[in-house]
């Protein structure tokens, strides 16, 4: 050993920190292979050096024996994948994200328990479940019957409004949303309806036959706890309905491009001229809308309509209602009612929806009841569950230290743009403004909004059902009266108890809920690389969607224009392609592959997301060690700690805008240089790769 040249250090300790370790005067020269096994015995022997140096609860995640040079995620997350049993309701287990989120419901609920109010009379009312099973299929019946009388335009057009009244949808669903093109005003805006199956392919592609057999499965169990017999009968209904059901997925547009489209602005006689067999006036009437889409609302600028997917509904008249009878479509109905109602019902309406989820989510069990009402009382209390779990359980010394990270990770980000040499000076200019506008919010609102909670509903002892029916109808007023009211800028779309963050790119806002703010996320009590490798990352990602693939078309006041110079633009675009092109390449099982294109925006938030967390790490620590750094890194990866059953994978990769959590680490992790360098990973190893794709 002590003829090593000290040449090598550069390569096994890129710190310098241990130039005693490796010392000697004279030349040493060995074959590659020779070099390949020192560098593996000196990798071990750092690899269980980093592993004392960080803390126990990280390091049991951890798989001794992988090289973090040849799977990073193996290395900091397998001891928790081969530990880890998913729970028979859940589709998937993270550990980061599960731990925080166990933790508030705990807190939230036991305070739930003994509190008063509207939100603590509606969890008990949930909690009650001898009174839920004891009124069975009852509750239905108002609205089966109301899908009996649908026979025409008319009648269908009072059916769809009286359940918008009630805030859910059949056939389209409506919103009201801010204008994309005029910031200043809101519009009423009809879209796509949901699908009884996830995703609008498992209709239409080869290979989800036994997803199509699940939902007939389910339907038909439904359809039987409904009330509806014999059981071929409901069999039948049950086939006609998801046929119908069928036609209508086809008249969408996917999801990849339906979410990245304009609104355009209709009147209410071209909406009637798209899909006649509607009675438009008797929608909106039944729906206390009459105002939307006519010639005054157009001069007032208040009630204005508009369609999310242009051609969706034409289609759907021409496909759809035009094609099949109005017993066919009233099975439809009664399947959408069932549907959406079957939650909030009786044990066996609860059975008939587990068969779709075991099917696509593995998930063999029904959510135990009390995370179930939890998250239901938060959707529909955010604000009065925020409140208490604010005053009773957030330490407000943890929204100080976030918003000074998100100060030096802007910081970070603003030093970044000044230094690209690809960018034009008027780009650069307009990317700065934007990065300085950016309203940062963080733990909880100053003001509390209502999201569209309205109080005093006076619940008391009302049971569960005729409680929630109360809600939809104060929810839809509410949703319905926002369109002749402007929006907050700043406005909290979740409550603060939400594992999670989020940017909006209508407001140019990053909020940051007091429910992330939370070990294992962050902690007082962690290093500053843990806090930056976890929360950090996190903060630095949603800041990064301002200026991700469509973050990158609003401007600093959210309104959507093309503020690049062409040239830079296409810079921007041939560095995003790269990133597609890898994502695409990540084989995840049976030969099914990432979606780059679908899960780009997600996969450029990730890399420029840890790029300015770490740098901003940097700045605050300039003298980091090497295991400092090794530990920031580890963070990062542990976020992403999980393990999900098969068929969820599958789904996912389907459908969802991110990427395997597996290769949100290995993606980000092996397109870092900094990262290879802090655990000398040879060039051309399979995380230090010899093409790197960067986009910030």
């Amino acid at each position: 050993m002590g003829r090593l040249k000290s040449k090598l250090s550069h390569i096994l300790d890129p710190y310098g920190e241990y130039e005693d370790v490796v010392t000697g005067e004279d030349s040493w020269e060995k074959t590659e292979d020779e070099l390949g096994w020192f560098r593996r015995l000196w990798r071990e022997g750092e690899n269980e050096l980093t592993r004392r140096e960080i803390p126990e609860d990280m390091a049991a995640l951890m798989e001794e024996e992988a090289d973090p040079c040849q799977d990073f995620y193996e290395y900091a997350c397998g001891s928790f994948i081969k530990k880890a049993t998913i729970p028979p309701f859940m589709g998937s287990l993270s550990y980061t994200w599960e731990a925080a989120k166990a933790r508030v419901i705990d807190d939230v609920t036991s305070a739930l328990s003994t509190s008063s109010g509207d939100a603590s009379s509606f969890f008990r009312s949930c909690m009650d479940v001898e009174a839920i099973e004891a009124a069975g299929a009852l509750p239905l019946a108002p609205w089966l019957q109301a899908v009996d009388e649908v026979k025409d335009g008319q009648t269908l057009g009072k059916f769809l409004g009286t359940a918008g009244l009630f805030n859910w949808c059949a056939l389209f669903c409506w919103k009201v949303a801010r204008d994309q093109l005029d910031r200043s005003q809101n519009l009423f805006v009809l879209g796509h309806v949901g699908l009884t199956l996830p995703h609008r392919s498992m209709y239409l592609d080869k290979g989800h036959e036994d997803d199509r057999q699940a939902a007939l499965s389910s339907v038909t169990s439904l359809f039987l706890a409904a009330g509806v017999t014999p059981e071929a009968e409901a069999q039948r209904q049950a086939v006609t309905a998801l046929r119908v059901e069928e036609e209508i997925a086809k008249c969408m547009t996917p999801s990849s491009r339906y979410e990245r489209l304009s609104y355009v602005h209709v009147g209410r006689e071209s909406l009637q001229r798209r899909a006649p067999t509607i009675d438009w006036d008797m929608f909106f009437s039944s729906i206390k809308m009459d105002m939307v889409g006519t010639e005054n609302a157009t001069a007032s600028k208040y009630g204005l309509l508009a369609l999310h997917d242009v051609e969706y509904l034409k289609k759907l008249d021409e496909d759809v209602l035009s094609k099949f009878s109005w017993d066919d479509l009233r099975c439809y109905l009664r399947m959408r009612t069932v549907l959406v109602f079957s939650p909030y019902l009786s044990s066996p309406f609860i059975a008939g929806k587990l068969i779709i989820n075991e099917q696509i989510y593995g998930m063999s069990e029904a959510s135990p009841r009390v995370r179930k009402c939890y998250f239901l009382t938060t959707h529909h209390f955010g604000n009065s569950v925020s409140k208490l779990f604010v005053d009773n359980f957030f330490n407000e010394s943890s929204k100080q230290a976030a918003a000074g990270m998100l100060a030096n990770i802007r910081e970070q980000f603003e030093l970044h743009l000044n230094e690209l040499d690809w960018m034009d000076n008027a780009t650069r200019d307009n990317a700065l403004k934007k990065l300085e506008a950016m309203d940062f919010q963080v733990g909880y609102p100053d003001q509390w909004p209502d999201w569209g909670e309205l109080s005093d509903l006076q619940l008391g002892d009302k049971p569960f059902f005729d409680s929630l029916v109360t809600i939809a109808i104060a929810r839809s007023a509410h949703e319905r009266s926002t369109l002749t009211e402007p929006q907050e800028p700043a406005k909290w779309d979740h409550p603060v108890t939400s594992i999670n963050a989020y940017y909006s790119r209508t407001k140019n806002a990053l909020f940051i809920p007091a429910g992330i703010l939370l070990e294992p996320f962050f902690s007082s009590n962690y290093s500053v690389a843990r806090n930056y490798g976890s929360l950090g990352s996190i903060l630095g990602h949603e800041m990064t969607h301002g200026f991700d693939n469509a973050g990158r078309k609003y401007d600093a006041q959210g309104k959507r224009i093309n503020w690049w110079d062409p040239q830079t633009e296409r810079h921007y675009e041939d560095d995003a392609a790269c990133l597609v092109e890898q994502y695409n390449e990540f084989n995840v099982s049976g030969g099914q592959h990432v979606n780059g294109n679908i899960t780009l925006g997600e996969n450029i938030a990730d890399s420029g997301g840890l790029h300015m967390s770490y740098h901003a790490f940097l700045q605050e620590q300039p003298k980091a060690s090497v295991y400092e750094r090794r530990q920031f890194f580890i963070a990062y990866a542990q976020l992403w700690c999980a393990v999900s059953q098969p068929k969820l994978v599958q789904e996912h990769v389907i459908k969802g805008h991110h990427a395997p959590k597996r290769y949100r680490v290995i993606g980000v992790l092996r397109d870092s240089q900094e990262f290879s360098d802090a655990f000398s990973c040879p060039r051309g190893s399979p995380m230090n790769p010899e093409r790197k794709c960067v986009v910030w």
